[in-house]
């Protein structure tokens, strides 16, 4: 059956193929298979020709599978086997595999058949299931935190009102007073660490709709939603384009990046510079700022959470931590740039120009 769809100078370049390959003829048995394929399902080299290809699946789908093959070979197309749903494969131990598989159909000297580009998924799947578990406990772990957490600091609140209430007002000495004010001070900073931490856990959640942006519109729009520091000049270069994405992402990564430029500028006066450039896959939303820079000892760890650059600097290092999350799922990168054309620090969020094929 090897010669019906390849002829032998072919061989060597099906034998080479990273990924497994099987050609299977009209009738459903399997006319050929390279040595990525017998690998992967356990078997010796040609072992699998003459055999059908419902060998090769789970017990339980071999029965319905010839209808669903006859089918195909009415009307054969190219396509994805198994969209919407999880495909398994059956080792020769027995043992089930997870598997992406490319179809199409091939006909050569009046013979038909089908030819299948299988790929095992395994790691992959595996990856995308401790991710989610991981994602799963760090959210639930959170939330009993903020549970645990909530209430003592609001009890904590309560006895100083009370305390404060219960003492004279002319017997409350200036400095006493200090210490009430910075005692709610840290209860304030507390809870607003317990919201930043829920943010956090929830910033890898894709569940906004697409919809139609005009880069620079939205560069506009994002600047609209932040006070701009007096003596600060903001510079927008974007052009007048179109993408179709996800736009709440978006758009808080760049209130964020554009707020910590203000935040952390080290100076009552600046020049902060947003713009978008296209490059390879993605739209590079770039801010630049004068400021002061990250320092050299801080550029590694300036995304993990709670780091901060400078211990002067404000807020609890958590918000470049949501922005990466928050990007970062939704297929973008984010990165501090190794040079800002202002001199001071330059992030970047590297968002995808379309959307990859979602997994299953």
């Amino acid at each position: 059956m090897r010669t019906i769809f390849f002829e032998s100078e072919n061989a060597a370049i099906v034998a080479a193929l990273p990924v497994g390959l099987v050609i299977v003829d009209e009738n459903g048995c399997i006319a050929l298979t390279n040595p990525a394929m017998d690998e992967m399902f356990g078997y010796a080299p040609g072992a699998l020709q003459g055999e059908r290809i419902e060998v090769l699946l789970p017990l339980r789908s071999r029965a319905g599978h010839p209808g669903l093959r006859n089918s195909y070979m009415a009307a054969p197309d190219k396509r994805m086997m198994g969209a919407g749903r999880d495909l398994l494969a059956m080792h020769s131990s027995g043992k089930e595999f997870p598997v992406e598989v490319a179809l199409t159909p091939i006909s050569h000297n009046g013979q038909r058949g089908a030819l299948a580009i299988v790929t095992d998924i395994s790691v992959r799947k595996k990856l995308e299931h401790e991710l989610r578990q991981a994602n799963a406990k760090l959210e639930e772990f959170t939330y009993i935190a903020s549970h645990d957490l909530r209430s003592p600091l609001r009890g904590i609140a309560d006895l100083l009102e009370w305390i404060e209430e219960d003492i004279a007002p002319e017997a409350i000495k200036p400095s006493v007073k200090n210490n009430f004010d910075r005692a709610r001070q840290r209860i304030n900073r507390a809870e607003r660490m317990i919201e930043n931490l829920l943010t956090y856990a929830k910033s890898g959640a894709r569940n906004y709709d697409k919809e139609q942006v005009n880069l620079r519109g939205l560069l506009d729009e994002v600047l609209s939603l932040i006070t701009v520091p007096a003596h600060f000049t903001v510079m927008i270069e974007a052009p007048d384009q179109q993408l179709i994405t996800q736009k709440i992402p978006l758009q808080t990564g760049l209130i964020n990046l554009i707020d910590n430029a203000f935040k952390h500028h080290g100076g009552s006066a600046g020049n902060v510079h947003i713009s978008v450039r296209e490059e390879g896959r993605y739209f590079i939303f770039a801010v630049d700022d004068d400021g002061k820079g990250v320092p050299e000892l801080s550029r590694e760890k300036i995304f993990k959470l709670f780091h901060r650059a400078s211990s002067s600097a404000d807020g609890h290092g958590i918000g470049l931590s949501v922005t990466k999350r928050m990007i970062t799922s939704h297929g973008g990168e984010l990165l501090l740039e190794p040079q800002s054309r202002l001199g001071g620090a330059c992030f970047a969020i590297y968002w995808p120009r379309f959307e990859m094929r979602e997994e299953n």
